[in-house]
Formats: C-alpha cells, structure tokens, sequence
C-alpha cells in the first residue's frame, strides 16, 4: 500500500499538468525528447503510465515482457501509418475492436480496468492529447528513417524497462532514474571516434592535466627528490578518478551520469572535492615555467580535451568500462612519466585492452 501511495504522489502532479496543457495553447507540442521516437514509443502506453504500472501492480518479468511486446506492436503500425495513432484512444472495452490493434488494446483495457484510481488511464489520455498535438504540426515526421526500423531500438527500449522494474523493486529513486532513463533513450547520438584513447585519457585524470602535458611538464621539471613529488601529484590527479570507481557497482547508466556530471565540475573547475587535484596542476604548470602565451595554450588545449571527453561519455553507449582504476595503473602511471619510455607507457596503455 504504501508503494502504490507514493506512485500515485508521484504522478498525480504530473497528471494534472499534463490535462491543463491542452487547453493552454493548442498549437504547441512541449515534447522534450526526441519527438519522433516519443511518439514510436509513447503514443500506446508512455512510459510513466508504465512506470505507474510497475510501481502498483508489481508484474513478473514475464508479463512485463508481454506488455512491452504489446507497445512494439503498436510502434509498428504507427511507423507504417502515424494516422493510427487515433486508434489508440480507444480506452473503453475492446469487445467489437477488430484489426492488428485488438489484442494490444485488449491488454491495455485489461490493465486499465485493473487500476481503480483511474490514473495509468488518464496517464495515457493526457499523454495522447499532447502527442496529438505535435502530430499534427509535424507532418511526414519518420520519413522512412531506416533507425525507426533498427530492431536494436527495441531491444535498448525493453532493456531499459527492464532495468526500471529493478530500480522499483528496490525502492530506489525512481523519479530522478527515470529522468536518466529517459534522457538516454531518447539522446540522438553521435558518431564519436576514438572512443578507447578518450577514455584512456578520462582514466588518467585527462579531464584535469591530459596525458601529453602531463608527461612533457614532468620531463621539463628538474626536482631533487622527483620520484616521491611525481607520486604526490599522480595521487592527486587521479583521486577523483579512484572515487568515481566507487561507482561501478551501479547501473552503466548512473555510472554515465556520475561521469559526465564529474567532466561539467572540471569544465567550470567548481571548488570542492576535485579542488586539490587543480591545485597540483598549477603547481605542475609553476615549475614547468610555462609562459603566459604557453600557459594560455595549455588551458586552451586542457578545455577542449575535457569538451571532447564530455562528448565522448554523454554519446557513450553500454561498454564493457567506463572507469577503469587500479593501484597498479597508477605506479604504472608514475613509472612512464619518469622514465618517459615507450615501452612504459606501453605497459600503462596495456591496463586498457580488455
């Protein structure tokens, strides 16, 4: 009971909002997301309704599959004619219902019946109006787009309801997972290359001091006792890299969030737990007795190895790592940047192939 209360919290707001938009400004659809694949994936049941449903009615592995089977049957005739999508406001009893559509809102009917607090159905009504909406402004939208077809869209889809039915059995928080979620699916990708040195890069603190600097600064800096100092600074460099690993316990998902998150902290340097590992990149910069004009075109090269590590983890999809920290890294770490030898940074490298 209380699990049901709290859903029914959660979305009654959001339920509100949703019936007061149609009456506000016909004309505009307020979709977030990416549009065509919202309307693919939501137009039948939308993914809070689902959420809703998973929340209450706590379906086996086994009937949620079959409810999602049911929503990519409906994403299918809306691709060969997004005017189907008017038949999915057919929320009453499906009895004299026939065509493709009549097993699909026969399930749908059955859990809408099922919900005596009428919002998994007013979830979908609203939804439906909103989605109307931007139907109609855009006219032809899919245009043949052979990655509405791509099959592995279905398979992220139910993977990602999938992983939501966990976040809910454990009653973790569900609202601010869902946006993720949501955000991810819905994320028009783009082709990044490079991808394994990128995040070698992110590995070796590369969003704070990258990797060439780095070995160059070291090289240009004479110490009496540079072992001990180049440690000193390895350790601070990388100390945010040996929390994030903490993070690889939780889903790819959150551990991208925490990632990517941790890169907009460097981009704006904001004082905090990452300060320290700044202030042994100025001292680094001190001794290496950078100019002004080098030390302008360093930072300028610093930000746009963050930018495009940023880019690289908000365009990653799931992979085998994204944090990847072990002491042994970092005294491999140490030993090239003293020794400057391929065969070192080789050996580093190496930590990166699996």
């Amino acid at each position: 009971m209380l699990i049901k209360h709290l859903f029914k919290n959660l979305f009654t707001l959001k339920l509100h909002d949703n019936l007061e938009a149609p009456n506000k400004n016909i004309s505009k659809c307020d979709i977030k997301y990416d549009l065509p694949t919202v309307i693919l994936y939501e137009s039948f049941i939308p993914l809070d309704a689902l959420v809703f449903e998973i929340g209450t009615s706590r379906p086996s592995k086994r009937e949620l599959n079959h409810i999602i089977d049911a929503i990519i049957e409906s994403k299918k005739l809306v691709l060969k004619d997004v005017s189907n999508i008017k038949n999915f406001f057919n929320l009453e009893n499906p009895e004299n219902y026939s065509g493709p559509l009549k097993a699909p809102i026969a399930l749908r009917f059955g859990l809408i019946q099922k919900d005596k607090s009428f919002i998994f159905k007013e979830l979908i009504r609203s939804n439906l109006f909103s989605i109307s909406r931007c139907v109609r402004e855009r006219v032809g939208i899919f245009h043949k787009n052979e990655i509405f077809f791509d099959p592995r869209r279905d398979k992220e889809y139910r993977s990602m309801v999938l992983r939501i039915r966990d976040v809910i059995s454990e009653n973790l928080e569900v609202n601010e997972i869902l946006e993720k979620e949501k955000t991810e699916f819905y994320r028009k990708f783009q082709k990044i290359t490079r991808v394994k040195k990128s995040k070698i890069s992110l590995n070796l603190g590369g969003s704070i001091l990258n990797l060439k600097d780095m070995s160059e600064f070291v090289y240009k800096i004479d110490l009496k006792d540079k072992s001990k100092v180049v440690r000193e600074w390895v350790d601070a460099l990388m100390a945010p890299i040996e929390d994030l690993q903490q993070i690889n316990i939780k889903s790819f998902i959150e551990q991208k969030f925490s990632v990517i998150e941790f890169l907009k902290e460097c981009l704006d340097r904001k004082t905090g737990a990452y300060e320290s590992s700044f202030e042994a990149r100025d001292l680094i910069i001190k001794l290496a007795k950078l100019s002004e004009k080098e030390k302008s075109r360093f930072l300028s090269r610093q930000r746009t190895e963050t930018k495009k590590l940023l880019k690289m983890a908000e365009n990653l999809k799931i992979e085998q790592w994204i944090i990847k920290y072990s002491k042994q890294i970092k005294e491999d770490y140490v030993a090239f940047l003293l020794s400057s030898q391929e065969k070192d940074k080789q050996n580093l490298m190496s930590h990166f192939d699996k």
